[in-house]
């Protein structure tokens, strides 16, 4: 992960809220431990929305969520 896409799920973190993006989500002690994790979630749900891995401002972790691109992220933070 780039440190500007890095930078981005930070500052969509505080403003998403703890509850959605920290909340009960599993925890993942790394990036690698969590892209492993989305993967195999993909892999099993081929049907359903794409999930990814991101940091998290709140527990310091990493966490899985459905999958946002760079331009979705900018949108989140003007519009969200």
């Amino acid at each position: 992960m780039t440190p500007e896409i890095y930078e981005l799920h930070m500052l969509v973190g505080r403003k998403a809220g703890f509850k959605k993006t920290c909340g009960n989500k599993v925890q993942y002690p790394d990036e690698e431990a969590a892209r492993d994790a989305a993967f195999h979630v993909n892999k099993k749900r081929a049907a359903r929305r794409k999930q990814s891995y991101y940091p998290c401002l709140f527990c310091g972790n990493w966490h899985i969520g459905g999958k946002m691109n760079v331009e979705g992220l900018r949108s989140y933070l003007k519009n969200g």
